[in-house]
């Protein structure tokens, strides 16, 4: 459940032009606008002869939604050690190359 919402809600999303956008934002004043959005579209069903059930009228619900966070398994673990293991072999390779070009350009001795 992306975002913690239910299976029972879909994200209603369009494109709008900006001016609209900041009229939308103008009549809202502190609302939040999905909320806006929400009660602006029961109102124009309503207007047009259409009936919602008020439960639909407001935001779902999100009592329950997501539960406790997980732990992070074993696998988060190994993950971890192995990213370690790689750095630590990494570093290892790289002093190899340092000191291989340090002893092939040495300044001459006199």
């Amino acid at each position: 459940m992306p975002g913690g919402h239910n299976e029972n809600t879909k994200l209603l999303g369009f494109f709008a032009d900006n001016d609209l956008i900041a009229r939308v934002d103008a009549a809202r004043g502190g609302q939040a606008r999905s909320q806006f959005m929400r009660e602006a579209t029961v109102e124009y069903i309503e207007k047009h002869g259409g009936q919602v059930p008020e439960h639909l009228k407001h935001p779902p619900s999100r009592a329950g939604v997501g539960g406790p966070k997980k732990k992070p398994g074993p696998q988060a673990d190994r993950t971890s050690t192995n990213l370690t293991k790689a750095n630590d072999a990494a570093s290892e390779v790289g002093k190899r190359i340092n000191r291989k070009i340090r002893s092939r350009h040495k300044p001459a001795q006199e």
